[in-house]
């Protein structure tokens, strides 16, 4: 019976959505609905609670793909479906994994569906189910497999986003939502090894399309944040990995990129000189001769960075890189 009562919450909804214009009153209503299914999910014996669930996902993905729902009962949807979500990993049931997969596959084919551009509805459509997408993997990754081909096509369909002038600052922050998830599992290490080197791709060699300039800045962001994240014994690695594809962006952008990538730069140094200066040694001397540059350009000589490792001024703008 409840299972019947909630399709019928369903069908009504989409019924009415389609004959009339959404209101301020109707999109309270919706949410209302949606956060009193939730918080009722959680009290059902798990007989039923199996069966709600399925229902619950079922009733967050036809919103997602209804046309006239993208502009405001999606956005009102999401914080509702990362609380269930939440809820649904606490005391996962047999099913629970499985229903999530099914969940993550619909959403793929509804981002597919909308990059056909076949209604003014699509954009936003796209936009959102990435953000959907994002909300599942970051709130559900201690339940999936670490293997498990769904996050490899997730991958791939947010590195496509990222690509894309449309869609790009939009999966620039899903981006960097996955980046700075803290690692409890494989899951989210396998999750940041495969989309690392994207990143570091995107900033290095990005696609020669106009409007990507925001997204860029968002990425390099990322991950100069992320290195704050990492353990001392894995900056090195990081460090010669980031450090060129900065000098690369710099060198392609010219000398109004200058101060933004010295600063990148500086703060890296901050987080561990050492790894700072054992990187830059061992760079090319052109390359060596090239950072130096960057950061004399963008500089009045006066900056200190205070390394984390050691506590005192690492980098006064003497360029004393050579180790």
């Amino acid at each position: 019976m409840v299972r019947n009562s909630i399709f019928l919450f369903l069908f009504d909804t989409n019924q009415n959505l389609a004959r009339h214009a959404v209101t301020e009153e109707s999109i309270a209503l919706t949410a209302t609905a949606l956060s009193a299914l939730v918080d009722v999910a959680a009290i059902f014996p798990s007989i039923i609670r199996t069966d709600l669930h399925a229902c619950i996902l079922h009733i967050f993905t036809t919103i997602l793909s209804t046309a006239i729902c993208q502009d405001a009962i999606v956005p009102q949807s999401l914080p509702i479906f990362k609380r269930f979500l939440g809820t649904l990993v606490q005391s996962p049931q047999s099913e629970t994994l499985t229903q999530l997969r099914s969940a993550l596959a619909r959403f793929f084919t509804i981002l597919k569906n909308a990059q056909k551009r076949e209604s003014e509805a699509s954009l936003p459509c796209e936009k959102n189910t990435l953000l959907a997408s994002t909300i599942l993997v970051t709130s559900t990754s201690r339940v999936l497999a670490a293997g498990d081909p769904l996050l490899e096509r997730y991958i791939n369909e947010l590195t496509e986003c990222l690509d894309n002038r449309m869609t790009s600052k939009v999966a620039a922050n899903c981006a960097r939502s996955i980046l700075l998830l803290p690692a409890k599992s494989d899951t989210e290490t396998s999750l940041k090894a495969k989309l690392l080197p994207r990143l570091v791709l995107f900033v290095s060699s990005p696609p020669e399309i106009e409007g990507l300039d925001e997204a860029i800045s968002l990425v390099i962001s990322t991950l100069a944040t992320f290195t704050t994240t990492l353990k001392q014994t894995e900056l090195q690695a990081a460090f010669a990995v980031l450090i060129p594809a900065l000098l690369a962006y710099a060198s392609r952008e010219g000398r109004d990129s200058y101060q933004g990538i010295a600063g990148r730069l500086l703060e890296l140094a901050g987080v561990s000189a050492v790894a700072f200066r054992v990187v830059v040694a061992s760079m090319e001397p052109t390359q060596k001769s090239f950072l130096e540059e960057v950061i004399r350009s963008a500089s009045s000589g006066k900056k200190e960075v205070v390394a984390r490792d050691t506590g005192e001024p690492t980098i006064a703008l003497k360029l004393d890189f050579g180790g």
